[in-house]
């Protein structure tokens, strides 16, 4: 019977076979047993030479059989005499059934070689250095944006009309650039004597700035048909949709990862490792749930904005592949404020039959209902109409409590609109890791065939009865604390 001496360099737990080396040539001694002896925790006496006593040769196989080599730690050395030593071992059970140990499959809680990415490694803990990363980026051109302006009239045949970008009933929506607006409202403050009893500017309803540097096609579209007349406007067609919505292109935003991301701890580029918020001035703040995204390592986010040109609101989609993270909605557009004076003077509104000029509005409380033609047009004209002699005390009364300007629209404040957006991550620092000693969290059934390195199992229970009960629940204690396949 034959054993042969190693020197063999590995971890207690390893599954590692001897093999070797030049400097350490593997020595083999041949001894006959004369009493009985233990498989598992053998004693050899030996001749004393350089290689028994030598404490470099730590280790042992021994071919008791000829189907099986068990390998053996020497945990000691006793000198019987000048010339003999007593060598005592010590089963090395994961290097003996290494081949039956890496066929099975069983429940594995940690490995060195594969992990999930998922699962939130708690053997590492927090410490309370945090790291941030921010992303500034601009949404639209507050400088450069275009204006939306509703227009109450009828689209009459031919050209007239051209050039709306969509509508709503009977408002027409017509875009234009700040000099072409500029224009619009040089003809509104002063449409001449031709629009004397048509007042363009009360047929305007809104006027919405939209803060994107949007480009489009030049057309002329004639403006505010009044009978003869009209104003034949050149202004810039956005693209808007038949609804009215206008979308802000808006770059893409990669997601940056944990500083101490490594290739490996994917688990920390996750929730509560990191967090990541979007913080819009028109928006608000929002957190970016990143584990909604998968495992992508380098995770871009679309943001999606689009404006409904008539009132300014609009909708906020933030997305990464095919998950929705944020929908939300917020005042992007601004509105323009338009104020006009709806009374028009008394000598424009009333007209006097047998007289050739018109009386102030004091002087009418003494006229009688049969000495006045009413030629006013709409409520109020209708109200004056009704008025008879009896009362003729409330004309006075009534046009005096008729506002004298209309909004048409809240004041919008252009300043939040020249504040960059921001992404940032703030990070959860963690203690470095080990992964060649401690591996990642796997957590999944697996062939130990597949595996190497640091290997920790849950639950396992080696089946290969061919071994000893004593050397099956050593295999499963190495199995289940953590092992190395090697």
């Amino acid at each position: 019977m034959n054993i042969v001496f190693y020197s063999n360099q590995k971890k207690t737990n390893s599954t590692a076979q001897p093999v070797a080396s030049s400097s350490y040539p593997a020595v083999t001694k041949t001894c006959t047993l004369k009493e009985p002896t233990d498989v598992l925790r053998p004693v050899f006496q030996l001749g004393l030479d350089a290689t028994t006593q030598n404490p470099w040769y730590n280790y042992i196989e021994w071919n008791e059989t000829t189907n099986l080599k068990r390998f053996y730690f020497i945990t000691g050395r006793t000198y019987l005499s000048d010339n003999m030593v007593e060598i005592a071992c010590e089963i090395d059970v994961l290097a003996t059934y290494k081949a039956f140990i890496v066929g099975e499959t069983h429940f594995v809680a940690r490995s060195a070689s594969n992990h999930s990415a998922f699962i939130t490694d708690t053997l590492y803990p927090t410490t309370q250095d945090k790291a941030v990363d921010l992303q500034s980026f601009s949404v639209g051109d507050y400088t450069d944006g275009f204006y939306v302006i509703g227009v109450i009239q009828q689209i009459g045949p031919g050209t007239a009309g051209n050039g709306y970008s969509f509508s709503r009933g009977s408002v027409y929506y017509y875009t234009a650039k700040g000099s072409e607006f500029e224009t619009l409202l040089q003809f509104l403050t002063s449409p001449g004597a031709a629009y004397t009893d048509y007042d363009p500017l009360s047929h305007i309803v809104s006027c919405v700035y939209i803060p994107d540097d949007e480009t489009g096609s030049s057309v002329t579209s004639q403006m505010f048909v009044h009978g003869g007349d009209v104003f034949n406007w050149t202004h810039t067609q956005i693209s808007v949709s038949a609804e009215g919505l206008h979308s802000v292109p808006i770059s893409s935003i990669t997601l940056p990862n944990h500083p101490q991301y490594d290739g490996i701890r994917s688990y920390l580029n996750f929730p509560p490792f990191s967090k990541y918020m979007l913080m819009s001035p028109v928006f608000g703040e929002f957190e970016i749930d990143r584990s909604l995204l998968g495992s992508l390592v380098t995770p871009a986010v679309t943001l999606s904005l689009s404006v409904d040109c008539a009132t300014g609101l609009a909708s906020l989609i933030v997305s990464g592949g095919s998950q929705r993270l944020i929908q939300t909605s917020g005042m992007f557009g601004i509105n323009i404020l338009l104020a006009q004076q709806t009374t028009r003077g008394a000598a424009d509104m009333i007209k006097l039959d047998n007289m050739a000029t018109a009386v102030s509005l004091g002087g009418l409380a003494s006229l009688t209902g049969a000495a006045v033609k009413k030629d006013i047009g709409g409520i109020a004209g209708t109200a004056i109409n009704a008025i008879t002699a009896s009362n003729d005390y409330a004309l006075a009364s009534y046009l005096t409590s008729i506002p004298k300007v209309s909004v048409m629209s809240s004041n919008g404040a252009m300043s939040i609109l020249s504040k960059v957006w921001v992404l940032q991550g703030e990070f959860a620092k963690v203690i470095d890791d080990d992964n060649l000693e401690f591996g990642q969290p796997l957590m999944d059934y697996r062939s130990l065939t597949g595996l190497v390195g640091y290997t920790q199992c849950m639950g396992a229970r080696y089946s290969d009865y061919c071994s000893t009960k004593e050397e099956r629940d050593a295999i499963d204690a190495f199995l289940n604390s953590g092992f190395f396949i090697q």
